[in-house]
């Protein structure tokens, strides 16, 4: 019985210990995840192969998969902040992970289930006393990381937490210099704890580290997160660093490294260059960046006695305390501040070791403003740097949104010093010292600083253009057609924009399907009759976009590629830079291109957020967009002559400001202007993105959305036409198509129709008829090893089809069956009593023309028929039935 009563009490305590267990867990929510669908919300989204941007892209027939604004797609699971994902390119379906802000989910697809989850008694409260941060009970100090970096990407969220659903605290811009404090990894991401200064106020926050790049001036110290193999490069293709053994160096789990630089390879992938040393020999290579962590450094603190607090009976009110008064001191008097024009970059002292990554020539530049002057040898050639060669760099400078070093570097025992773009530049030290010897042209005293200048177009003599051509690096070939430019225009620029990118290699890359495309009312020599562009067996071009879009023949690639081809008034506007050049872009430039438009010497008035009227003229405006977007004032004004001028004295509805349901709203450049069969069209689609924008609150700041006068419609409106892409680098109409800048080459594409830039400077010359003595600044690139003949027009061609669509012989059935895309003979047995047969084909193309059909005479024994198809441009197909007439029978 006492047994019995004890068993009783332990399971009236257990239960009576879970019931409170549950009454103090608090619960936690179990996601059940179905598929879903939704919608894309980005301008342009990589697809990755993994939940993280240190993953691969994922290439679906040889191209780069991404999904466009307002693309549908099944969400199949989330996994952190990634959501795996289904989608169709190029009209192949495929599997890939997308960050989850750029989706918006269609509808719900988690079932909450409320759990109830334990959670520890309270402990009480103690009385705080003084400590160090992050002291520990050994009496030892963590010390906060202090990393240099700065941003890379044109806007970053900096978030309270680490997570993309923490709070936003700030946007950091490009080139925003920040120190790491802290990192974090969260779902496969490496994030940064940052902290930087803006306008004197100090912001800390969480970046995702994809955007930030390291500045390491001296080796940092860290620890991989797991057994890694270190490669020689930075490559996941790259070979495993092996010992003298030949097997592959391991680094262990929680070893530690020493990471020297940082490097991205053409995924987008980060890695860290790093010094692994394991015994007495120490191996440098490369690890993936999201399996190394910082090593925080630990100090041993002396231990602060903490005095014994007087007891008190009842508390005592609080005072302000008395401070020690400080010994006053005599205040400097203010300096009256000068403006003193800033140098573009002054060099400081202790050089960083650095190497030339980018596997091409690299021009060096004296000067990085307006004409980009290439430092020359004496002989007028442009200095290059190949890959591995050492510099020294000295300092960094951005120059219209793009990084550059000032670094030195010798050639031939000569040094020199010169400006290069970062992005082709790694942190750490170079195998390669040019021994070439060269005497430089316009370089000076290496020992001072280059203060950049810019050489006028105007008033060259033809000489000094010719010398000024060769200074730029132009090939003979494209010469002529810039001669011809500037005697007729003579305050135009000509820069080489040299892509470092190989012209065939370029057309290979830019011929792969679907990536370019043609109308298909072209003729036959602009279109491709490769495998997956031309069906034979129908003798169709197959359709990429809509119906009529197919793929361009190489040859119209080539033609529209070749930059020498649109040398010419009309087709150097795809060439013009769009990026703000206030050197050369003003607003008496604006209005020139405003003429004989209702814009033209126009003023309005608006209320602003002040509540103040303020009265602008439409060309101060393009001026006050150009420098908030970095776009040319010149390309938004002409832009939106394009979109909203319909005639002299009249303009679209989308800028009127009564258009019925959007009254007091405006878009200048019609963006979300997409047709449809609603009410109002594509008009009525404008004004709607003007009142509701995108559906991220920050971006809609941005762009000062909503657009309730036509001053917030022109300023913001231009900062989505630069973010996009002009602030990447893709700063031409040319670019934009083509894509050959150093970020996402030969992807990123804005428009699909090779003739595109063409039409479009057509247009912009259009605009621009009023400005033929204003100074524009042209890019035209350049490739490697292009050939000297400049790529034609594609030779007048006819239709190569000579296929049969059908083939029979009446009465009788053919062995093997007709096969239209099989080349095979076919044969007939026939009784000696069948004199002749009636043979019938017909041509899968109408232009190809059928002999040898209609009746056949047969002798006995085997008769071959012959069915020749000619096609239209002369080629002969021919089809062969053995007919077998058998012998008559024996009386």
């Amino acid at each position: 019985m006492e047994k019995r009563t004890n068993y009783h009490r332990i399971i009236v305590l257990m239960l009576c210990l879970s019931l409170f267990a549950l009454q103090i867990l608090p619960t936690y929510t179990i996601q059940v995840q179905a598929e879903s669908q939704g919608t894309v919300t980005a301008t342009s989204l990589n697809v990755r192969s993994g939940p993280g941007t240190n993953y691969a892209i994922v290439t679906v027939k040889g191209s780069n998969a991404f999904l466009k604004k307002g693309e549908k797609v099944t969400l199949v699971k989330k996994e952190g902040d990634w959501y795996k994902i289904s989608f169709t390119f190029s009209g192949v379906k495929s599997e890939g992970y997308i960050l989850g802000t750029y989706i918006s989910k269609s509808t719900s697809t988690t079932k909450p289930t409320t759990t109830p989850k334990p959670t520890a008694t309270p402990t009480p409260t103690a009385t705080p006393t003084p400590t160090s941060t992050d002291k520990t009970s050994t009496g030892t100090t963590t010390v906060p990381l202090k990393i240099s970096a700065v941003v890379t990407a044109t806007n970053v969220n900096v978030r309270s937490s680490a997570g993309t659903t923490a709070k936003k605290v700030a946007t950091a811009g490009k080139n925003q210099k920040v120190t790491i404090t802290d990192e974090v990894i969260k779902n496969s991401q490496k994030w940064y704890g940052i902290s930087y200064t803006l306008n004197k106020k100090t912001i800390k926050g969480y970046v995702i580290s994809d955007y930030v790049k390291l500045s390491i001036t001296s080796a940092v110290n860290g620890t991989v997160t797991a057994a890694v193999k270190i490669r020689k490069l930075a490559s996941d293709s790259s070979v495993y660093i092996k010992d003298s053994k030949g097997n592959n160096i391991t680094v262990a789990k929680k070893a530690a490294v020493t990471v020297a630089s940082e490097s991205t390879d053409k995924n987008g992938k980060k890695w860290y260059k790093i010094t692994y040393k394991k015994g007495s020999v120490k191996y440098t290579g490369y690890i993936a960046a999201n399996q190394i962590l910082f090593t925080r450094k630990t100090v041993t603190t002396t231990p602060t006695p903490t005095a014994t607090p007087t007891p008190t009976a009842t508390p005592e009110p609080t005072t302000t305390p008395t401070s020690t008064p400080k010994p006053t001191t005599t205040p400097k008097p203010t300096a009256t501040p000068s403006v003193t024009p800033k140098p573009t970059v002054t060099p400081t002292p202790g050089a960083t070791d650095g190497y030339v990554q980018y596997n091409g020539s690299v021009y060096v530049y004296v000067n990085i403003k307006g004409t980009q002057d290439f430092l020359l040898t004496t002989s007028y050639v442009p200095v290059t740097l190949a890959i591995n060669e050492k510099v020294s760099i000295l300092n960094t400078v951005t120059e219209s949104s793009v990084q550059w070093y000032y670094v030195s570097f010798t050639k031939g025992g000569k040094e020199a010093k010169g400006y290069v773009q970062a992005a082709f530049i790694g942190n750490g030290t170079g195998s390669y010292v040019d021994g070439t010897v060269m005497d430089f042209l316009n370089y000076g005293n290496p020992t001072t600083t280059v203060t950049p200048t810019v050489t006028p177009a105007t008033g060259m003599t033809n000489t000094e253009f010719e010398n000024y051509l060769t200074a730029q690096g132009f090939p003979e070939s494209y010469k002529a057609g810039l001669r011809a430019l500037h005697q007729a225009h003579p305050t135009w620029v000509f820069n080489a924009f040299h892509t470092g990118i190989d012209w065939e290699t370029a057309i290979a890359k830019e011929s792969v399907l679907g990536v370019n495309l043609i109308t298909n009312g072209k003729s036959i020599e602009w279109k491709s009759l490769a495998a997956g562009a031309y069906k034979w067996e129908t003798d169709t071009f197959v359709p990429f976009d809509g119906s009529t879009w197919v793929t361009p023949s190489t040859e119209g690639l080539r033609y529209y590629m070749d930059p020498r081809n649109f040398l010419t008034e009309k087709g150097i506007f795809q060439f013009e830079t769009l990026a703000f050049n206030s050197q050369y872009q003003n607003a008496v430039g604006v209005e020139s291109i405003l003429y004989n438009t209702p814009l033209y010497n126009k003023n309005y008035s608006f209320i602003n957020d002040s509540g103040a009227t303020v009265t602008k003229s439409y060309s101060e405006s393009f001026m006050d967009a150009a420098v908030y977007s970095g776009v040319s004032p010149y390309h938004l004004a002409s832009r939106s002559k394009q979109e909203v001028v319909t005639g002299v004295t009249t303009l679209s509805d989308s800028v009127s400001g009564t258009f019925s349901g959007y009254q007091g709203f405006y878009n200048f450049f019609n963006i979300g202007a997409y047709h449809s069969t609603a009410a109002g069209g594509a008009i009525a689609n404008a004004l709607k993105y003007a009142k509701n924008g995108t559906t991220s609150s920050s971006l809609n700041t941005q762009y000062l959305i909503p657009w309730d006068n036509p001053y917030d419609a022109i300023v913001g409106g231009s900062y989505i036409i630069g973010s996009t892409y002009i602030k990447r680098g893709q700063d031409t109409i040319y670019l934009q198509k083509f894509n050959m800048t150093a970020a996402s080459t030969f992807s990123h594409q804005y428009m699909a129709n090779i003739e595109a830039p063409n039409a479009e400077a057509a247009k912009t010359y259009a605009a621009y008829s009023n400005m033929s003595t204003m100074p524009l600044v042209f890019s035209v690139p350049v490739y490697l090893n292009m050939p000297e003949t400049v790529s034609q027009v594609p030779v007048k061609a006819y239709n190569p089809n000579n296929w049969l669509k059908t083939l029979a012989v009446d009465g009788y059935s053919l062995s093997p069956t007709f096969d239209l895309k099989a080349d095979q003979q076919y044969s007939l047995i026939v009784p000696n009593s069948t004199a002749s047969i009636k043979v019938s084909a017909s041509a899968v193309s109408t232009k190809a023309n059928v002999q040898g059909t209609g009746n056949i005479i047969l002798n006995t024994g085997n008769n071959i028929v012959t069915i020749t198809v000619t096609a239209e441009n002369g080629n002969t197909r021919n089809y062969i039935i053995n007919v077998f007439r058998e012998a008559a029978a024996t009386p």
